[in-house]
């Protein structure tokens, strides 16, 4: 049976654009072509091979490569691999997706932290030993603590820890330069971290 290849497309749901740059890609040519009026037809026979060039494209296979598998009548085998390889590439674009994400939200903690407005009432109290993730450095001012809170959160993003607030800034010296370690609770025991990263941050009985 003969159609159209408006009839066709909308048998196939894609447009006659579709229809027309497939055939020019030599994925899916008309089954005939009237050589007095150059109008295409195709065939109903046609129509599993258009099903199959859109399901393996909406697998993010590229067309040059649907374009091989569909002329080369490749084995099921074949397929299975191919296939098992796309699996593959997007399950490391979702984990990519993911790293990027967690990134995100731990910058988002941090700016939530320091965004918050300083309380300069003093309070005294007991603190206990604390976990923490940290970085230290020697900044000439201590406006300048921002490229350290950025190399803490690479080496968070890196070691995958689990970090929560509230962040720290602890100052160690201020001569001749201001020495700060950020620091960003872990809450579970840490076993592979890279070497320096985290520690204990010890008991203080007394704190302001």
């Amino acid at each position: 049976m003969k159609l159209k290849i408006g009839e066709f497309a909308r048998l196939g749901q894609v447009t006659v654009q579709t229809l027309r740059y497939y055939a020019d890609l030599d994925l899916l040519r008309p089954g005939e072509v009237d050589p007095f009026t150059g109008y295409r037809y195709y065939l109903l026979d046609q129509l599993p091979a258009l099903h199959r060039i859109l399901a393996l494209k909406d697998m993010g296979i590229p067309l040059e490569q649907v374009k091989r598998l569909l002329h080369d009548n490749i084995s099921p085998e074949e397929m299975r691999r191919i296939l098992l390889l796309k699996q593959d590439e997007i399950r490391s674009q979702v984990q990519n997706s993911l790293d990027q994400l967690e990134r995100i939200d731990i910058r988002l903690k941090m700016l939530e932290h320091k965004s918050k407005p300083t309380n300069y009432e003093i309070d005294i109290k007991h603190v206990d030993a604390l976990q923490v993730a940290s970085v230290t450095g020697e900044v000439p001012d201590y406006r300048d603590v921002g490229p350290l809170w950025m190399e803490l959160s690479e080496c968070i993003q890196a070691s995958k820890l689990q970090v929560d607030a509230p962040y720290l800034t602890l100052c160690h010296a201020t001569e001749p330069r201001i020495k700060l370690e950020v620091c960003a609770p872990v809450g579970n025991p840490i076993d592979d971290a890279p070497q320096g990263l985290v520690r204990v941050l010890p008991e203080v009985k007394t704190m302001l």
